[in-house]
């Protein structure tokens, strides 16, 4: 008898919570608020300049689902945000619509979202991490809060692709561009054979491995060692967005072996963006020489709508 009520006890039970939650009704409304964005001048140029052209997006705004949670990260200063969009357009988008004759490039291989960071991101190497590109679409920019929105006086030197100091971001959007272009059209494996046996992987970050090093074994720079997709971008970006007369030294100083590599491996390049983008190098080494010297006239710190 006891089995007996128990089971009947239980049935009860259930018909208590079925007619129960028969006349529960879920509320439509999220309990998820999603903050108001509020958009300024800023937000319309880029709709105007960016998106509508190039069907691109520029975020400066620090969004956490946008960027690594494992970085310690600070947002772009607003008037940093405004002076480097301009920038970024005049020396990393513009120049390609020039030397291919047309938008459609961009439209097509330009990552679709653009990322900017204030802060550097540091890794367990104890390098900082200047820009990623993740999937051929998307690449963050970090440490843009070492922008000077003053440009009296900016120079190639300003720009300084090639040892401490300076601003890279550019050169650095050059950079993962290339990654993106080769991800989509792999280069020549003949590129990779050249420096076979001299790269270093993470131990490019190694005292020994000086940047007076790096150019004898025949690398631009010192990341280009760690592996022959690097050293591929490393050689288009430093390329394009170095004078003539500041690539001839380097070589120079790299040494026979140093300069014979590098010259070797950058015509392979060359031959890689010509064929495959429609690009030449020297004359988008042209282009970008003479915009960065008229940096220097401009007033970034306000735009037209």
């Amino acid at each position: 008898m006891k089995k007996i009520c128990l089971y009947l006890t239980t049935l009860a039970l259930l018909s208590v919570l079925v007619a129960g939650c028969s006349k529960d009704k879920l509320d439509p409304t999220s309990v998820i608020k999603m903050p108001m964005v509020t958009e300024n001048d800023l937000d319309q140029w880029l709709y105007d300049n960016y998106v509508k052209p190039y069907n691109i997006s520029l975020e400066y705004r620090l969004v956490d689902s946008d960027v690594p949670l494992a970085y310690n990260l600070t947002p772009v200063r607003f008037d940093i945000a405004v002076s480097l969009a301009q920038a970024m357009l005049f020396l990393c988008i513009e120049p390609y619509d020039i030397v291919t004759g047309s938008k459609e490039f961009n439209r097509y291989a330009f990552p679709k979202f653009l990322n900017f960071v204030g802060s550097a991101a540091h890794n367990n190497t104890s390098s900082e991490i200047l820009g990623t590109a993740e999937d051929g679409i998307k690449v963050i920019l970090y440490r843009l809060n070492r922008w000077n929105t003053d440009l009296t006086g900016f120079s190639h030197n300003s720009l300084n692709p090639f040892g401490e100091g300076g601003f890279r971001g550019f050169t650095t959007v050059h950079h993962e561009l290339g990654h993106i272009l080769h991800q989509r059209r792999p280069f020549s494996p003949d590129f990779g054979a050249v420096s076979r046996g001299y790269y270093t992987g993470d131990e490019w970050t190694n005292n020994t491995n000086t940047l007076a090093v790096a150019r004898s074994n025949g690398f631009v720079t010192r990341y280009a060692s760690s592996s022959e997709r690097e050293d591929f971008v490393e050689l288009f970006a430093t390329y394009i967005m170095t004078t003539e007369a500041w690539w001839d030294a380097m070589l120079e100083s790299a040494g026979e072996f140093g300069a014979e590599t590098i010259t070797t491996k950058l015509n392979i390049v060359m031959l890689y963006m010509i064929g495959e983008w429609g690009i030449d190098m020297n004359e988008l080494r042209d282009v970008l020489t003479e915009r960065i010297a008229q940096l220097s006239t401009m007033n970034l710190n306000e735009f037209s709508l």
